[in-house]
Order: structure tokens, then sequence, then C-alpha cells
């Protein structure tokens, strides 16, 4: 009985072990803009005297801030080791990078990010560029927890609790077809319209009096 007592106990003790998480938040936001897609991660977290993070390949311009002072650290294909004092402590990493992205036809571009990640919060945002639109019909692999437009681009949105497996995002857009500046062409059209009538009122006017003058001129002929 005491020997139960005790696995009972163990397993009590080892069960918070079990599931804690690497992060207490991990929150991802990506903007897509000409080809490049701008990385701003922030994660919160209690971390030992050395820790690495996940950065996408091809990272160019990479910077890292922990607590607001910037950091120097390694970085080895998407691996990034890190120096930090051991304690809680708010990371930050900003960098641009192509490697997410695919073109796919003239105006069709693929987007995909794969990654493991352990966190009791997680939030991964992606704007599209401006003009493009996100292809309904393909379902977002996983499912978005939302997505709007904010009067200049598209905005997908993915959030999950206590997450712990690796990451695969994916999805379509389209460069959005132009459309004919219709309001332009009427307002070229009413102004053409416009001068078109002074043209003519003036041209009449002109006429007229030329005639008046003319008359007037005979009526003398006629006296002398």
């Amino acid at each position: 009985m005491k020997f139960l007592l005790l696995l009972i106990a163990l397993f009590c003790l080892l069960l918070p072990l079990s599931l804690a998480y690497d992060y207490t938040s991990y929150h991802t936001e990506i903007e897509l803009i000409d080809g490049q897609a701008y990385v701003h991660t922030q994660i919160q977290g209690t971390f030992a005297s050395t820790v690495t993070f996940f950065v996408a390949k091809d990272s160019e311009e990479l910077q890292v801030f922990v607590d607001n002072k910037k950091l120097s650290c390694t970085l080895e294909q998407t691996t990034l080791s890190c120096p930090i004092e051991e304690g809680l402590h708010f990371v930050q990493m900003l960098y641009h990078t192509s490697s997410p992205l695919l073109k796919l036809a003239e105006s069709s571009h693929a987007f995909q990010w794969e990654q493991s990640i352990s966190t009791e919060d997680f939030v991964f945002i992606v704007k599209l560029p401006e003009e493009t639109l996100l292809v309904q019909e393909q379902v977002l692999v996983p499912e978005a927890e939302s997505s709007y437009f904010d009067g200049r681009r598209t905005v997908i949105v993915w959030q999950e609790k206590n997450l712990e497996e690796v990451f695969n995002n994916s999805f379509l857009y389209t460069d959005q077809e132009q459309a004919f500046p219709w309001t332009l062409l009427l307002l070229a059209s009413i102004v053409l319209l416009l001068v078109s009538l002074m043209v003519w009122k003036w041209r009449k006017k002109d006429i007229f009096v030329s005639g008046a003058l003319l008359e007037n001129e005979k009526k003398v002929l006629a006296i002398l």
C-alpha cells in the first residue's frame, strides 16, 4: 500500500514536468512585401543559459533583442543559438526572407511555413501583399482562427493553446485584377463635354456678332 502511494506521489510530481512547454508565449507576425517575408517573432519564457530558436532559412538582416537589449547570436541554417542568463525573458527576432514564398504563375503565389513549436500560447499572423487576394477555394492548412481585410491587405490569423507539435502552414494567394477606371473615364467625359459646350457657345456668339457687324456695314453703305 505504501509503495502504491509512493508511486502516485511520484507521478504527481512528474506530471507538471511532462506538461511543461518550452515557451509561455510564441507570437509571429509576417508581412509579405515585394517578394519578401518580413518576420517579427516575440517569445516569452523561462530560459537556461543558452537557448536555441527557429529562424526561417535564407534569413537576412537578422536582429535579436532580449528584454529590449540587442543580443549577438549564432545562426546555423535555421537554428539560432543565443547566450541568455537563466530566468524569465522576453525575446524578439526580426528578419526578412524569401524562402516561404513561391511564385506558381504570373499572378499566383504560394506561402509555406513549417516549424516545431512547444508553447502555452501560440499566435501566427500573415499579412498578404497589397492588391492580392486569398484563394478562397483552397482550404487553409491548418484552419485559420480568422481572416479579415484591414483596409489595405488581407490578414490571416492562427491561434492555438498548449501547442506541442510541428506547425505546418500553407495557402495560395493571387494578384487582384486591376479594375477598369470607370470613375476616371466618367470625370474625363464630363470635363470634355463642358469644354465642348463652352467652345460651342463662344463660337455661336462670335458668329452672331460678326453677322450683326456685317448688317450695320450694309446699312452705312446704303445711306452713303
